[in-house]
């Protein structure tokens, strides 16, 4: 699976959706700066090519309540349309 991810990001965009859950919704801006590192981390995995739109399709960030006391996030990867 991670070889073919790679090779796709190589290829061509990627569309990227992050759901963060932590305790307390942040807002907006601060959503989307909370997912930089983890964006930051795909690019250095190789999971997307560059985090500029001519590479990356994210979707809006989306964020759920949860009683779990460490933050967690859940990223779907696939190959833009």
């Amino acid at each position: 699976m991670h070889q073919a991810l790679v090779r796709q990001a190589n290829e061509g965009r990627m569309r990227v959706s992050i759901t963060i859950s932590h305790a307390r919704l942040y807002d907006a801006d601060n959503a989307v700066g909370a997912i930089k590192p983890v964006l930051d981390a795909l690019r250095k995995a190789g999971y997307i090519h560059d985090d500029s739109e001519t590479w990356l399709e994210l979707l809006p960030v989306r964020q759920e309540r949860s009683a779990a006391t460490a933050p967690a996030a859940t990223i779907e990867i696939e190959r833009a349309a």
